[in-house]
């Protein structure tokens, strides 16, 4: 990956490339350290579901590589290396209780890092397939609670590494942009 951020920087004619990469839970700081030294702007990690049990449940594979506390504390280490807003963690909405989903903004936001919370819907040939997603009225009200959750935590925007316009999958941006944050 250095070579692919280094040609990337050197056609920029940059020290740094505006981007994020989206690597499997990496625990070790020299990992990281790694990571911000080829470049990149901001990395993310795909936790997917914040209830801890419901993680083990819909993630079995990633969960026995990388349990819950491990995923928190790989992303908790990024934001030490990479800076606040230069982090994101990514969850899926609409898979557990508001509740719980909340919970999770709450705890991310108030370590520095980003949620992209993009929304489920059950794929055809998913093992989900046939469930029923949340309402849209249920994704209105938790996102805009997530909404206010990032807002008051002041966790800078990102936007110079992860653009709201390149993600159609992430309610949030809309509802921070609302309020004129993004």
């Amino acid at each position: 990956m250095a070579g692919i951020v280094e040609s990337i920087r050197k056609a920029l004619g940059t020290d740094t490339v505006p981007g994020t990469i989206l690597p499997s839970a990496t625990t070790g700081e020299d990992d990281l350290k790694r990571y911000r030294d080829t470049g990149i702007g901001a990395i993310g990690y795909s936790m997917e579901i914040w209830d801890e049990a419901m993680y083990r449940a819909i993630c079995p594979g990633k969960s026995k590589s990388t349990s819950h506390d491990e995923f928190f504390a790989a992303i908790e280490r990024a934001v030490r290396i990479f800076g606040a807003g230069s982090v994101y963690g990514v969850l899926v909405m609409g898979l557990e209780p508001r509740d719980s989903f909340l919970e999770g903004v709450k705890a991310l936001s108030g370590i520095g890092a980003n949620v992209v919370p993009f929304v489920w819907s059950p794929n055809p040939g998913s093992r989900l397939e046939g469930h029923r997603a949340p309402t849209g009225q249920w994704y209105t009200e938790a996102i805009t609670e997530a909404a206010d959750i990032v807002h008051d935590a002041g966790v800078p925007s990102g936007t110079a590494n992860h653009c709201y316009r390149c993600d159609g999958n992430s309610l949030l941006h809309d509802a921070l942009r609302l309020r004129g944050i993004v």
